[in-house]
């Protein structure tokens, strides 16, 4: 089976972390690539979860929601003093 380069672009540390943990499994970083590349191709899939941590930056709370937005005014939206 003949080869060809791939190239991708990240940032330095994750690639020298990413190389000293794949040494330490006694592989390389583009031995990890391809078995990742050939399990989505035997799958089908991408053979990861992905998902957003239980909380995650830019999330609020709803106990951060000023109380002026979450109890509706006489009008019922709470908004004209802020266009006043």
């Amino acid at each position: 089976m003949s080869t060809i380069p791939v190239q991708i672009r990240i940032d330095k540390e994750t690639k020298e972390e990413a190389s000293r943990l794949f040494k330490e499994l006694g592989t390389d970083l583009p031995g990890v690539i391809n078995v990742f590349l050939r399990q989505c191709v035997l799958t089908k899939s991408i053979p990861l979860q992905i998902s957003l941590p239980e909380r995650y930056e830019g999330e609020t709370e709803v106990d951060e929601v000023p109380k002026e937005v979450e109890t509706p005014e006489d009008d019922g939206w709470g908004v004209e003093r802020y266009f006043a």
